[in-house]
């Protein structure tokens, strides 16, 4: 009993040392984003076991890529999520920015599958990130952006640090003054495609094929009764798919349906 009470009592002094250490912001990149329409997901989920796993993949998938903390090159990845909202932090000096954008991209495809629309941002700034915490000026201005700036499904570039992202890779798209993640394109699946050959994937993206499923799934949620804000979201999104894989016109065009019209 008594080794008990001492095992106890030297983990509590060591998580009381580890969280009364002085503590310094880091400058990092900050990526902050969410589900839409997560309340309603859930209850659609029910007790479905492949629509719940859905809904976690969502929120857990970044973590499932390379592991909790991943290490690139040297620099760590931290990530944090609750609930449908998901934060995600690297050293400013490290490598891998145009990494961490296609990850991101990856997460809206295969969210899409599933009929889930994942929108955010990212930006610049300090913050402390560990296993315990995540908080900072950066982590408010990721979350004002995602909340206030970016309004479709889309993870958006903070505008007002522009440049100081650097030279940005293809897959990026601007409308509306915002720069942000283009996944949703034969561009992006090309570059997946490119990406798992070069590791030796055994089963690779077939990019028809994805984009494909993206319309199909974007198309399921379209023609569901919706309200007006929910509609304009997912319509600027499947217009700009159908576009981008030059779908025809009947796929392009659909009966709405409008929330508690009894249709």
């Amino acid at each position: 009993m008594r080794r008990g009470k001492d095992n106890i009592d030297r983990q509590v002094q060591k998580l009381t040392v580890q969280t009364m250490r002085p503590v310094s912001y880091e400058r990092k990149f900050v990526a902050f984003y969410d589900v839409l329409g997560w309340r309603q997901k859930i209850a659609e989920a029910g007790d479905d076991p492949d629509k719940i796993l859905a809904l976690k993949a969502a929120v857990t998938g970044w973590s499932l890529l390379s592991g909790s903390q991943i290490q690139n090159r040297g620099f760590k990845t931290q990530i944090t999520s609750f609930s449908d909202n998901v934060i995600i932090s690297e050293p400013v000096e490290g490598p891998n920015f145009h990494l961490l954008l296609f990850r991101l991209g990856y997460m809206q495809v295969i969210a899409s599958w599933s009929g889930l629309l994942i929108r955010g941002a990212i930006t610049i700034g300090d913050l402390v990130h560990d296993d315990l915490v995540v908080f900072g000026p950066a982590l408010n201005r990721a979350y004002e952006l995602e909340s206030q700036r970016a309004i479709y499904p889309r993870i958006i570039l903070d505008p007002d640090i522009g440049d100081t992202f650097g030279v940005l890779p293809p897959f990026m798209a601007t409308e509306d003054g915002l720069t942000f993640i283009d996944p949703f394109t034969p561009l992006f699946l090309l570059n997946w495609r490119v990406q798992q050959e070069r590791v030796g994937t055994s089963k690779v993206i077939d990019e028809r094929q994805a984009g494909i499923s993206i319309i199909r799934a974007l198309r399921r949620e379209i023609t569901k009764p919706l309200g007006e804000p929910q509609w304009r979201k997912l319509d600027w999104l499947f217009r700009r798919v159908c576009y981008a894989f030059q779908a025809d016109d009947r796929t392009r065009n659909y009966e709405r349906k409008y929330l508690g019209d009894g249709t």
